[in-house]
């Protein structure tokens, strides 16, 4: 048996290997599927004879320091171990060309893509040497080009290697690294090796990108190395007389022989590419007089003391044109003078972002990211800003489900399902200005108040940024068929603000409100409006598209047409997107259609596509057989409330998918007990209500009004004798969300409802009938308890730490829920009294949350039906200086 069939025989419940992708000195690379994250990876095979030298404790007692690295241009580590004597590791498999292949296309780059790829390098190596981990290997084939960005492979294998193979890594007959790109201390076998190894082999790599070969090359590999120890690089200006002085020089100081004579770190020599008085060019690195082929003898002013450039080098690369020294990224950009940049965000798993429900916002100045994880999942708000390598949490956040900036960008305001709050960012604890139900987007003016909706669905108020009574700023013109205002944005004079509105009818329309609470309305119709300094108002249309109209922020009026600016940014729950923007033009966006699929999940994680479209799904309800999957579906793209959602049917024998309901918007069902019918709610004609009706599951006869009551209200689960009905419910006068349970006999009376200060919501019926789980905002996160049903009674609190959507085993000794990261497992004793007994993560978590109960578990209690995105590759994408190319598009759009 050969290497390839023991490595898939051993690995067979993880990984299936789809075929070699690439060999190295060390490794062989094959492309693998994930089998329980159905995912592509890039599984690596180190050579028999090299893991046989190794061992497999020392290899991946190294590899764990590699494990640890992140940032958006270093490979994560997914996996490593050991497979019938076999050493691997595992990689994202990026579908893009590396930096090998693009060069042997084009021989040379142009100089400031040269520099731009050179500049996202040295931001990796800075990072990963600030842990103490330096690469040792690098080289073109090590770069991979991921959307236009390079990211590094391997970082740290090869020490790892070195470290846990010691002396005897010679037996193999393996060298680490490549001649080429080899530092002269490590082609002479030092074991010293430090972060200088690095900078050495990038100067090598950007001498190639200007000038199409490396500054040593030869026949053979022991010529190469013997030129490496003895030869010094000529200038790269010999041979391309474009490349701008100081980045030669600062090339020929990356190449000295001496480690000592090198820069001291990734950013230093970063600074020197970008800046021409970062480096005296007067000597080279050996100390030889330096002359510029072309110009002659040449000297600049010496370099200053201290550096901030190392602070800022992650960003650097999406601000620096190749010839312009030392631009600031914070100032507004003028016309011209700055470029377009992009570079992925990534947030740390603690995080627990979600793009369906987490919050996003950008300073107003551009220079922070706030994003955080989704609002149930009990996770802060993190802060990224472009002048630091990586986010920092902020203390008293969690649970936060909207957050928007201080004019000032020094604070942040944010919204839970409880409070509106204010928080510094330089440190003290939140301080609250408004208790209840608020909407998610506020907005901080700069005469320091701040205008938020009240209630979920309701009116925009104001109140003092240092506290006060909040008062009502706009009502609705019925007139106008308005019946709620919110998303308010200040306009920069402070005097006005953007805000939508919406109709009877379920419309958005835009509006501009003054601080008298006069509204105009202005001929849009949309949703989440911005204005930025290009004289542009920005709002969402459906479909994931954000379009841009000229706009007059003065006098508030529109000045031309709307045209699309943007496409596929991400539709979140009830259709809005996952985008934020600067006035000065700092973009966020989380890219990608909504496309879903279903999956039946183990307990253990394996995943099994239930055998349907690709659709945009939300809430997969399994009968009580485990026959059908009854599902939310929107033809549109959007998942939630829309108003074009409908419900559709799966019937797992047959393999079918058809529609069940054929009405103006049906969305978050819920079976019968019996199975013989599906509760769903339904949008009232002429009116924002929605009301619980329910039909046949076999679609044989039409709807029937099941429950109404004034606001709207959601099913979710039914008594054993199926008299009782549990919901959540959205009142009408702002209070939020609570739990109601309401007979469903005509005879009975309700019963009068306390409302909580806090929300509770997504309640859950146990089988026997006699305990209701539900989660709860009391304790200021969300968290899931536990009640008897229907009352009255105690409460337990089963999760910890914040803990969601709620689900019973069928058998009633246990609870499941999903903390953000994880699906837990609670164990329960509901006699004589209600008890957890223990908790246990049962997989990652790693489906769709929506925000719902967006899950359900099959009668064997041991399955569960989920939903995954088909976009492995999603991520949170920065742009700077996007408002250059905003003003480009529109332009061209206009004179269409």
């Amino acid at each position: 048996m050969d290497a390839i069939e023991k490595l898939q025989s051993a690995l067979s419940d993880r990984y299936r290997i789809v075929r070699e992708i690439g060999a190295g000195g060390m490794a062989t690379v094959y492309l693998a599927r994930d089998i329980k994250h159905d995912r592509h990876v890039a599984l690596k095979l180190l050579r028999p004879e090299l893991g046989a030298v190794l061992g497999g404790e020392r290899f991946f007692s190294e590899i764990k320091v590699t494990a640890h690295l992140q940032h958006p241009h270093l490979l994560p580590l997914f996996d490593s171990g050991e497979a019938d004597g076999l050493l691997f590791y595992v990689m994202p498999y990026v579908e893009g060309e590396t930096l090998r292949a693009k060069l042997d296309k084009e021989h040379q780059l142009p100089v400031e893509e040269a520099l731009r790829i050179t500049l996202a390098v040295a931001s990796a190596l800075e990072y990963a040497h600030k842990q103490n981990v330096v690469h040792r290997d690098l080289k073109p084939e090590n770069i991979l080009m991921q959307h236009g960005e390079p990211v590094i492979t391997d970082f740290g294998i090869a020490l790892a290697v070195s470290n846990a193979g010691g002396a005897r890594i010679t037996q193999t007959g393996l060298s680490l690294g490549t001649p080429q790109y080899m530092s002269p201390e490590q082609a002479t076998g030092d074991r010293e090796i430090d972060a200088r190894s690095d900078i050495y082999s990038l100067g090598a790599i950007l001498y190639e990108m200007l000038t199409g070969e490396p500054p040593h090359t030869g026949k053979t590999a022991q010529a190469i190395i013997a030129r490496v120890l003895t030869e010094k690089a000529q200038s790269a200006r010999v041979m391309r007389d474009t490349v701008p002085p100081h980045v030669d020089a600062a090339v020929l100081k990356a190449l000295a022989k001496l480690p000592a004579d090198r820069f001291t770190s990734a950013g230093a020599f970063a600074e020197a590419l970008t800046n021409p008085a970062a480096l005296t060019l007067g000597r080279t690195a050996s100390g030889a007089a330096w002359t510029d082929p072309a110009l002659g003898d040449s000297s600049l002013e010496r370099p200053r003391t201290r550096s901030r450039l190392a602070s800022w080098l992650p960003w650097a690369l999406t601000v620096v044109a190749a010839s312009v020294a030392a631009m600031t990224l914070l100032r507004a950009p003028r016309p011209g003078d700055a470029a377009v940049g992009r570079f992925p965000l990534v947030p740390p798993p603690a995080a627990k972002f979600d793009p369906v429900t987490s919050p996003l916002a950008v300073s107003p100045d551009g220079s922070l990211i706030v994003f955080g994880g989704a609002g149930g999942a009990g996770a802060p708000l993190y802060v990224r800003a472009l002048s630091d390598t990586l986010p920092r949490s902020i203390a008293g956040t969690e649970g936060a489900t909207g957050v928007f900036f201080s004019p000032d960008s020094k604070a942040l305001g944010f919204v839970t399902g409880t409070k509106l709050a204010t928080v510094a960012l330089a440190g003290g604890g939140p301080t609250t200005l408004v208790t209840g139900t608020v909407g998610r987007l506020a907005s901080w003016g700069p005469d320091g108040n701040i205008v938020f909706s009240k209630g979920l669905i309701g009116t925009l108020w104001i109140v003092p940024s240092n506290g006060g009574e909040p008062r009502q700023l706009t009502r609705p013109d019925s007139s106008r068929g308005e019946v709620a205002h919110f998303a308010p944005w200040f306009l920069p004079d402070g005097k006005a603000l953007l805000l939508q509105s919406l109709t009877v009818s379920g419309e958005y329309q835009l509006g501009v409100a003054t601080l008298d609470g006069k509204v105009r309305a202005l001929d849009l119709r949309g949703r989440t409006p911005r204005f930025v300094l290009s004289g542009h108002l920005l709002y969402e249309t459906p479909g994931g598209r954000v379009m841009a109209a000229a706009f007059d922020g003065r006098t508030h009026r529109l000045t031309g047409p709307a045209v699309p600016v943007l496409e596929n940014v991400f539709i979140k729950a009830a259709g809005s997107l996952q985008w934020d923007v600067s006035p000065n033009g700092t973009l966020v966006t989380y890219g990608g259609s909504r496309l879903s699929s279903i999956v039946l999940v183990s307990r253990t994680g394996a995943a099994q596509p239930v055998p349907s479209e690709s659709r945009a799904f939300r809430r997969p309800m399994a009968s009580p057989d485990g026959s059908s999957i009854v599902v939310e579906m929107d033809e549109t793209g959007s998942v939630g409330a829309t108003g074009h959602s409908e419900l559709w049917m799966y019937r797992r024998a047959a393999g079918t998918l058809s529609r069940l309901t054929f009405t103006e918007g049906s969305t978050d069902p819920a079976w019968a007990r019996d199975g013989k019918r599906v509760a769903f709610t339904m949008r009232e004609k002429g009116t924002l209500e929605r009301h619980v009706y329910w039909q046949l599951a076999d679609g044989s006869a039409p709807p029937e009004l099941l429950y109404k009551a004034p606001g709207t209200q959601f099913p979710f689960g039914f008594s054993t004798d199926g008299h009782l009905l549990a919901i959540d419910e959205l009142s009408t006068g702002g209070a939020g969300v609570h739990l109601r349970t309401v007979p469903l006999d005509s005879g009975r009376k309700e019963e009068a409802v306390v409302l909580p200060p806090y929300v509770e919501r997504l309640s859950q019926i146990s089988r026997d009938g006699r305990w209701q789980a539900y989660t709860s905002t009391e304790s200021g996160r969300v968290e899931v308890f536990v009640r008897p049903f229907p009352g009255p009674g105690g409460k337990w609190q089963v999760s910890v730490g914040g803990g969601d959507q709620p689900l019973w085993n069928p058998n009633g000794r246990e609870l499941f829920y999903r903390d953000g990261a994880k699906v837990v497992s609670a164990t329960v004793q509901t006699s004589p009294t209600f008890a957890v007994t223990g908790r246990r993560p049962l997989f990652d978590d790693v489906y769709l949350q929506a925000n719902t109960l967006n899950w359900s578990v099959m009668p064997d209690g041991d399955h569960f039906v989920m939903i995954k995105s088909l976009r492995d590759d999603s991520h949170l994408l920065v742009t700077v200086n996007w408002l250059e190319e905003l003003k480009k598009r529109a332009k061209s759009a206009n004179a269409k």
